[in-house]
């Protein structure tokens, strides 16, 4: 974590979080950032914890469980990071999806109600829910018409929040990446490029707005100890534009033995073509993104790098 998270960390009053979907790169992060700034950290996963930390207590992921490791503990804050994890993964099984996204979101939101009506409920949800957004950047008020079952199951379990806690904030978070990331775009390109392999689906075109992990990690504590008047959605992003040819140059300029990355012209289904976050929701809290994307890629290649050694 970088030395302004714990800057954060040194004016906050830590009290106790759970942290869904721990297993996976972003709950596990978070996991482990916020314990680093001194929070009680209960960490729900089904395969154990990405992201090791000896202040983290690992618990279940079904919500029985989950109330019955909490038995009648006090609990402060839920980052609700669980869910469906990739738009190609709802293409392949919209039933199991819509499970591990809307049902589980729904049984956890009412577990909360009865158990901790008082706590603060921060669920991740996705900027899939926008689908292809005619207007960049996108407002958090943007219409939601999320083109893959990923995008719209995020937004039905968005509705389900809203209606089960009073105290929740929507966090809809763009194209998040960092160390620890082992599948999408960053993974692929520097597992491919290292290789001399240097194709890729889509045009190059496509425009994403990209975050460092950190950054969504200061951003998520932030919200957790904001005043009252803490917006209810925020999106998520740096606020730029990149293209994805763009970033594999980065990329490229790193790992490969090749400089120059090709195109197949067709794009993936479900991928809109264009993504900025407008970001104004979380600057009026006080944040910003601190990793710029040069520096942001540099780290994750290097950790890319020295895992494959």
């Amino acid at each position: 974590m970088d030395c302004s998270v714990e800057k954060i960390g040194q004016s906050m009053s830590a009290g106790s979080v759970l942290v869904t979907g721990a297993g996976g790169f972003i709950g596990g992060s978070t996991a482990k950032g916020l314990a680093q700034l001194g929070f009680r950290v209960l960490a729900s996963s089904r395969s154990g914890i990405c992201a090791d930390h000896g202040a983290i207590e690992v618990i279940g992921s079904d919500v029985k469980a989950i109330e019955s490791a909490l038995g009648r503990q006090r609990l402060d804050f839920v980052v609700h990071c669980a869910g469906g994890s990739s738009v190609a993964s709802s293409l392949l099984d919209e039933a199991k999806d819509w499970s591990d996204t809307v049902q589980y979101t729904d049984e956890l939101g009412n577990l909360c109600a009865r158990r901790w009506p008082n706590i603060r409920f921060i669920y991740l949800s996705s900027a899939a829910v926008y689908g292809n957004s005619m207007v960049l950047p996108i407002h958090e008020s943007a219409p939601k018409c999320p083109v893959s079952p990923y995008g719209k199951h995020k937004l039905e379990a968005e509705r389900l929040v809203e209606r089960a806690l009073v105290d929740h904030v929507i966090v809809r978070p763009f194209s998040i990446y960092g160390p620890g990331l082992r599948k999408q775009l960053l993974w692929d390109a520097c597992s491919k490029l290292s290789i001399g392999i240097n194709n890729f689906f889509g045009t190059g075109n496509e425009i994403r707005d990209w975050l460092f992990i950190d950054d969504l990690i200061r951003l998520i504590a932030q919200i957790l100890t904001a005043g009252p008047n803490v917006p209810r959605i925020i999106n998520a992003g740096s606020g730029q534009g990149v293209t994805i040819k763009e970033v594999l140059a980065l990329v490229s300029m790193q790992v490969a033995t090749v400089t120059e990355v090709g195109f197949t012209g067709v794009s993936k289904a479900g991928d809109p073509p264009g993504y900025i976050a407008d970001i104004s929701a979380a600057r009026s809290i006080g944040w910003s993104a601190q990793t710029d994307l040069h520096s942001g890629i540099k780290n994750y290649v290097d950790w890319f790098v020295n895992e494959k050694n």
